[in-house]
């Protein structure tokens, strides 16, 4: 009558491997929920850093884009009145640059 109620060598190794078991799905789902985390981290500061990135990127655009148009503007002058392009220079005032004839 006592045997019936004893477990076998072999259930007591076949619970032992379902602890061990259990405990690694646990481990497993602490470090997939660690890297998801991780990771929308560093996207959410990637994207923001991107975001930042183009805005400077526009601003120079616009300010290369009004030099040429500044340029050009004063070769057509000197090309009208006939002058030298070796009068014109750049002149940086803050954040822009101006021609000065």
């Amino acid at each position: 009558m006592e045997r019936k109620y004893r477990k076998s060598s072999s259930e007591l190794f076949t619970f032992g491997l379902e602890q061990q078991v259990n405990k690694m799905r646990h481990e497993l789902h602490q470090h997939r929920n660690y890297l998801e985390q991780n990771v929308a981290m560093k996207t959410e500061h990637l994207m923001r850093r991107i975001e930042v990135l183009e805005t400077c990127n526009a601003a120079l655009c616009n300010k290369l884009a009004s030099s040429q148009a500044a340029l050009e503007n004063c070769s057509s002058r000197l090309a009208e009145s006939g002058e030298s392009a070796s009068r014109i220079r750049l002149v940086r005032t803050g954040s822009a640059l101006q021609v000065i004839d």
